[in-house]
């Protein structure tokens, strides 16, 4: 009986420590991809760019600046998840305040943002909007130059958005080439949002980091939606930038 109760007693310690090692091996690996894909130098510093929808008429027919409650939630998730490996996570709305020394994310599609549009125009990213430019009712389509590849939203019968695809391009920064520039940007607000989530979760930064090595990289990611919610994100495309 002794025997017995001696034996389940050192079974369980050998379950427990096993358990303590595969966590701990666990959270060593989230904690090297994310570092590997948004620490890649350690700064004291990240700059957050979002544009604005400048001058639209509001409801009573003002002019004011718009920001809507998709983008808020997905510009606050990011900044929340980045405050734990930045000291500073500045957001701004202003290309003049952002200093080049440090990473610079650009948040949002070439519409709203004159970053994005600019990084686009220079064809740096092999993965663009096509038929730009495009109206803000247009269909937006993400693909490549030739068109080898193409990647649409997909609604249903009620003309609900039901995925929406986006992409996030880790570039050498045009200003600095010791520093890196992130351009996230999707179809619509939740392609940016689903972006965002995808980047976040350590299950798939883990993930990405296993397929790839490369510093400058641009991947294009599908979310799946229900209501305003993403259920699911995956990675559809990849491709090495130089």
């Amino acid at each position: 009986m002794l025997m017995d109760l001696a034996i389940n007693l050192v079974a369980s310690l050998i379950g427990f420590l096993g358990a303590q090692m595969y966590l701990r091996l666990k959270q060593g690996f989230s904690r090297r991809a994310i570092k590997w894909f948004w620490v890649p130098v350690p700064s004291t510093r990240i700059y957050l760019f979002y544009g604005e929808w400048m001058n639209l008429l509001s409801n009573v027919g003002e002019l004011e600046p718009v920001i809507n409650v998709q983008d808020a939630l997905t510009l606050g998730e990011l900044r929340m998840f980045l405050e734990p490996y930045y000291p500073e996570v500045v957001v701004t709305t202003n290309k003049n305040t952002i200093d080049w020394q440090f990473p610079v994310i650009s948040l949002g599609g070439p519409l709203p943002n004159s970053l994005t549009k600019e990084i686009g125009e220079k064809g740096l990213l092999p993965i663009w909007f096509l038929d730009m430019p495009y109206s803000q009712d247009s269909e937006r389509i993400i693909g490549s130059v030739g068109r080898a590849e193409v990647f649409r939203s997909e609604f249903n019968e009620d003309g609900m958005l039901v995925t929406d695809v986006g992409f996030v391009a880790r570039l050498r920064s045009p200003e600095n080439p010791l520093q890196f520039l992130y351009i996230i940007a999707g179809n619509y607000g939740m392609g940016n949002f689903g972006v965002v989530r995808h980047l976040t979760s350590t299950k798939k930064l883990v993930q990405l980091q296993s397929l790839s090595q490369d510093q400058y990289f641009q991947t294009v990611i599908r979310s799946y939606i229900s209501g305003r919610n993403i259920t699911n994100t995956e990675l559809i495309h990849y491709k090495r930038l130089d």
